[in-house]
């Protein structure tokens, strides 16, 4: 099936980086919050709400370009 996106590869790549980043950003926000004012970030709360927020910021962007930018890359028969 040779043109035709594969949805389930799609997620797990969203999914795959959602995760890279979401731990990127907890090794990093760590030092930073302890250094400003002495908290400490729960590192369970932290994953469970970026990791969500990176998923679903994921798939409206996979949507919003499947939905507006494929039709308007057709119309000016580029794809």
């Amino acid at each position: 099936d040779e043109g035709v996106i594969n949805f389930r590869h799609v997620l797990f790549l969203i999914i795959l980086s959602s995760l890279i980043n979401t731990l990127t950003k907890l090794f990093l926000y760590i030092d930073k919050v302890r250094d400003i004012d002495g908290k400490e970030v729960d590192a369970l709360n932290f994953i469970q709400s970026y990791l969500t927020g990176d998923i679903l910021g994921g798939i409206a962007f996979v949507i919003i370009v499947l939905k507006l930018l494929l039709p308007f890359l057709r119309n000016r028969k580029l794809v």
